[in-house]
């Protein structure tokens, strides 16, 4: 079992179910509960581990998703303090991995249809 699936089993064990809310704006909400999640970068870091959840994101990967060129070695520390107030919040969903961080959660997505008005 690799660390990402122990890390998965021990949020399951602890009765932990928290939602990610992916179209609009990014929300993260536990049995009702509304997490508060910062500003806009640090918003655009949890989408990014959304969107590779149960996969490591190189720290590199993420500074160049929010800085792109502009990037410099304060953009690091940007980024590890952005990772840093999102786990204070969220508790062990996020997880260093290697170089990066992972969103340790399964992520079931539900279909929507929509109707032509």
């Amino acid at each position: 079992m690799t660390d990402l699936e122990q890390s998965l089993a021990r949020l399951v064990e602890q009765g932990r179910s928290v939602a990610f809310g992916v179209l609009g704006p990014i929300e993260v909400t536990e049995r009702g509960r509304r997490y508060p999640l910062g500003g806009p970068k640090q918003r655009a870091v949890l989408a990014l581990l959304i969107s590779q959840a149960g996969s490591s994101v190189a720290t590199d990967e993420i500074v160049e998703s929010l800085y792109g060129e502009e990037a410099s070695d304060r953009s690091h520390r940007s980024v590890h303090t952005f990772v840093s107030n999102l786990r204070s919040r969220l508790g062990d969903v996020i997880q260093r991995q290697g170089e990066g961080y992972a969103l340790v959660a399964t992520l079931f997505f539900q279909a929507m249809t929509y109707e032509a008005l």
